[in-house]
């Protein structure tokens, strides 16, 4: 089997299709998809889902020369925006010097680890499925070009067929960044498919840093009290009195500050809220915190409906906050935590750290060893002994909750 990235299409028309469908099916619905599968009997999927930038070829890149890499299948769907495609035309000069002449990387076949490697791959005369502007993926809306399909329902049906197309699967790692973050905190809280799959697969979450999270209830940090933002570090303990419900005080928007996107307000989905926020708190979720990921960019989320979530411009402290409010409002601990620095907003920069790498690709194996801990700088600190031994005990963890 060749063993290089290649650029696949999933057909999400054809649920039973056993492998990517060929470039015949014009009435068919085509989800771009670039694959790492070095092996032939697929044990272990990482789905890694882009940022807005849709730099999908970033984990390849970073992930290459690490053994274990060589051991699972890698998949990085790409959300299309037409909008964004078409900055990029027109943005004719920006990316010509970034292409990789580097004919031994796996990843040479789609160019560098930047934007441009994603748009020059894409083949436009094909029938695959977009939506209109960058962000639009991240909150479950339909497709512009196939409206039938919303980002959450094409996530579902990728998912699908990457249990047909890999029979003896014995575990599933769905990993986002920025962006690629947001999609999944909402996507796992939405779809029941996944809560399916995992009742029956093993399967952690990731997120990597994000500029806003989906909160659970209308509690927000409370911005008066005596805990400051600039002193909040990964290892704060917030407790669940640091969280209220905002008054018209305290954010000029007081009637949409729990809306979707930021809430679970007009969420897509027929269930309730405290169904959505049991389904979402039923995953193994693990976090990467990027200590230097506090600065302010032009993709930061300054709406005052997420400013009321952590009133700070860095993402690192608004990371910290949402984990806290898990914690402390909801009763939730985190599978595992890493903690980074020296990437600041840079996906590939972080997936080529050694401790994310180690979760990303380890997971199930490292399972016991990873429960309730925290990776900074190669110490690792876990729970009680209890904890541990269940997990390695029982590393399917029913229902898939810990």
């Amino acid at each position: 089997m060749d063993a290089r990235v290649e650029l696949t299409h999933v057909s999400l028309d054809s649920s039973s299709s056993s492998s990517p469908c060929d470039n015949n099916g014009a009435a068919e619905t085509l989800f771009p998809v670039f694959e790492w599968a070095p092996i032939a009997d697929v044990r272990h999927l990482k789905v890694v889902v882009h940022g807005v930038k849709r730099r999908c070829t970033d984990p390849f890149a970073a992930m290459e020369s690490q053994p274990l890499f060589h051991q699972c299948a890698v998949w990085a769907p790409l959300f299309r925006s037409t909008n964004a495609e078409k900055g990029f035309r027109n943005h004719t000069n920006n990316n010509n010097n970034n292409i990789s002449n580097n004919r031994n990387s796996v990843y040479s076949s789609f160019t560098a680890n930047d934007t441009a490697s994603t748009y020059t791959a894409i083949d436009s005369d094909l029938p695959t499925i977009a939506w209109k502007r960058p962000q639009d993926y991240t909150l479950g809306i339909a497709s512009s070009t196939h409206p039938q399909w919303t980002s959450f329902t094409a996530f579902d049906a990728l998912l699908r067929h990457a249990v047909e197309r890999f029979p003896g699967l014995e575990s599933l790692t769905l990993v986002g960044f920025s962006a690629g973050s947001q999609f999944l905190n909402r996507y796992a809280a939405v779809s029941t498919h996944l809560q399916a799959l995992a009742s029956t697969l093993p399967t952690l979450l990731v997120f990597g840093t994000a500029s806003s999270w989906l909160y659970l209830d209308s509690r927000r940090f409370d911005a008066s009290s005596t805990f400051l933002l600039d002193s909040l570090t990964h290892a704060t303990a917030l407790p669940a009195a640091a969280f209220k419900v905002p008054s018209v005080f305290d954010t000029p928007a007081p009637n949409t500050y729990n809306k979707w996107k930021y809430g679970l307000d007009n969420a897509p989905s027929a269930d309730q809220p405290s169904l959505l926020a049991s389904r979402l708190l039923s995953y193994r979720i693990a976090f990467i915190y990027v200590e230097d990921d506090d600065k302010w960019g032009s993709s930061l989320d300054m709406a005052q409906e997420c400013l009321v979530q952590c009133a700070s411009t860095s993402r690192y402290a608004r990371m910290c906050v949402y984990v806290q409010y898990l914690r402390a409002c909801w009763n939730y601990t985190p599978f595992h935590s890493v903690v980074v620095d020296g990437c600041g907003h840079d996906a590939a920069k972080v997936y080529a750290k050694p401790d994310v790498q180690d979760l990303i690709l380890g997971f199930p194996s490292t399972a016991g060893a990873m429960i309730g801990s925290t990776t900074n700088g190669g110490m690792v600190g876990t729970l009680d002994a209890a904890n541990v031994e269940e997990t390695k005990q029982d590393p399917k963890h029913e229902n898939g909750k810990l």
